[in-house]
């Protein structure tokens, strides 16, 4: 047996990604980029991309190029139903006061 073979590196581990972040600090995100959003309403990117073309979902936040989703509204959207974009802003603009 040869024992000149080299010894395999330690395995490089992913970064976490943003909830998981938010989880290991205590913190829970405002703001999630399209992956996180897809994945917090267990979606996949396609179809996430997909029903953000066809108004299908909140109207996200662009700051520069930069697009995000606030945790919160994702979360009362849900619980809404996941209706349509112009339909849940007429139903968020309708319980303001």
């Amino acid at each position: 047996m040869n024992s000149t073979a080299k010894p395999m590196p330690p395995p490089v581990a992913e970064p976490p990604d943003a909830m998981q972040q938010a989880v290991n600090t205590g913190q829970t995100p405002l703001l999630v980029d399209a992956r996180e959003a897809a994945r917090l309403c267990g979606l996949g990117m396609t179809l996430w991309y997909s029903l953000l073309s066809a108004g299908r979902i909140p109207e996200p936040l662009r700051f520069g190029r930069a697009v995000r989703w606030r945790v919160d509204e994702l979360r009362a959207w849900l619980d809404a139903g996941a209706p349509s974009r112009d339909r849940w802003a007429a139903m968020r603009k309708g319980g303001r006061k």
